[in-house]
């Protein structure tokens, strides 16, 4: 029984250890399934800090991807790194936006023929060994620019392009869809095309300084557009010089804010992919079909539309906060769902074992209620064998009192009758021997 008893406890113990285990396993964040690995070319300006935010946004409703972000620098070679690192490491899928397209072609190629999917997002490679592109087209950008650039210029004038890498996929077709246009109009002349990574500022300040004929700045993103409007504001040239930016991101100083107060005349809107890479990531590790060419919306911002863009992103951007903060709100909500969940869990466990250890300890009861029955059965037949050995017991001691007795009057009878034979044989011995004894007999004794 205690034995029993020892395994029953056992066996409980088990089981309170099994609910510490289940309930434990229900974690408040599901583990990560899949690893999506991010090279991003650089994080120096706004543009590529909100395509990031975005990714981030979208990545909230998918708490089963975890994700990976290394800044390359504006370093082609760190970037090869950095693609390696993320080869090494296996992640599921690869986002690349390559600092420059034929530097980081043969290691994303590498990549994709590791099996690991490959998104490009704003910047392509130059071949086709990837999985989805992402992104504006850029000679598109250019073409729009061109366009407005025309309708500002009423057909004549002279242009400044100012750009920061010549031989980045975006600085590429931005600068031949720009160009293919404006040799539509004989009368409008590209003065020169400003490639400028430093001191953009006191090299710009030199070119207008030398050439201040110059009436459109074309700049190759807001943040140019914004050092341009500076430089122009510097010298005075302000009011006379018309500026195009690209990207149209909401913000102090970003794209529509400059519009809007007729800091530049119109950016060229330029959607950063981040939200929608992320959606068709999640497709692709899902096995769901995609699209591989994915052409973002791109369009002309001016004066004549800044305000209702603003207003539509704007309330975007409340509704976004809304949605963070709603879903900061359901995160709270959702952890206080799976602390009760799991409390849940572990008492229904536990009653489930304390039910189960009643089971046991009323099977134990009656067990020992038989075992009792048994034993006080087994009690009474001892007791009754007891009884009987008791009464053989008298029996035998009658028994050997009268075989004792009979002993005794036997001794005493051989002892009377040898006394009766000892007298006369006494009698008649002693004579004998004297007669014996002596040497000369008596005729009368001998009678």
């Amino acid at each position: 029984m205690t034995n029993l008893l020892r395994i029953y406890k056992f066996i409980f113990l088990r089981l309170i250890l099994v609910a510490c285990l289940g309930v434990s396993a229900c974690s408040d964040t599901p583990s990560k399934t899949y690893i999506i690995g991010f090279s991003q070319c650089n994080m120096v300006d706004s543009w590529r800090k909100n395509m990031v935010e975005s990714m981030e946004r979208e990545l909230f409703f998918h708490p089963e991807m975890s994700f990976m972000l290394k800044d390359a620098d504006g370093d082609s070679k760190k970037q090869i790194q950095q693609v390696q690192e993320f080869i090494d490491k296996k992640v599921d899928l690869l986002i690349a936006s390559p600092f420059e397209s034929a530097a980081l072609t043969p290691i994303i190629e590498k990549a994709y023929k590791a099996g690991i999917p490959v998104v490009l997002i704003d910047r392509r490679i130059e071949s086709d060994n990837f999985t989805t592109f992402i992104g504006a087209d850029n000679y598109q950008v250019g073409q729009n620019a061109g366009i407005f650039a025309n309708t500002y210029l009423k057909g004549k004038g002279t242009i400044l392009e100012v750009g920061v890498s010549p031989n980045t996929y975006p600085s590429i077709g931005r600068h031949t869809g720009f160009g293919d246009i404006i040799e539509k109009f004989p009368d409008i002349k590209l003065y020169e095309t400003l490639w400028t990574a430093e001191k953009r500022l006191d090299t710009l300040a030199a070119t207008l300084t030398q050439y201040p004929n110059i009436d459109l700045i074309f700049a190759h993103s807001d943040r140019l557009a914004l050092d341009a409007f500076q430089v122009c504001d510097s010298l005075k040239l302000s009011k006379k010089i018309k500026i195009i930016g690209v990207d149209g991101l909401t913000g102090i100083n970003e794209g529509l804010d400059l519009v809007n107060k007729g800091k530049i005349n119109g950016t060229i809107l330029y959607p950063t992919g981040g939200e929608e890479a992320i959606k068709i990531a999640v497709k692709i590790l899902n096995k769901q079909s995609f699209d591989k060419e994915n052409n973002l919306f791109s369009t002309v911002i001016n004066r004549d539309n800044v305000g209702i863009m603003l207003a539509q992103l704007t309330k975007l951007k409340e509704q976004q906060n809304d949605i963070d903060r709603q879903a900061l709100k359901i995160k709270d909500l959702d952890k206080t769902y799976s602390t009760q969940r799991n409390r849940l869990y572990f008492m229904t466990i536990l009653l489930v074992c304390v039910v189960l250890f009643g089971a046991i300890l009323l099977y134990l009861l009656k067990e020992k209620q038989v075992s009792n029955k048994i034993l006080s059965e087994q009690n009474e037949a001892i007791l009754i064998q007891k009884n009987e050995i008791l009464a053989q017991k008298d029996e035998i001691e009658k028994v050997s009192l009268i075989a004792q007795q009979a002993t005794e009057e036997k001794l005493r009878f051989y002892t009377y009758i040898s006394h009766e034979f000892k007298t006369p044989l006494s009698l008649i011995l002693t004579p004998t021997e004297d007669m014996l004894n002596r040497k000369a007999y008596d005729t009368k004794d001998t009678r």
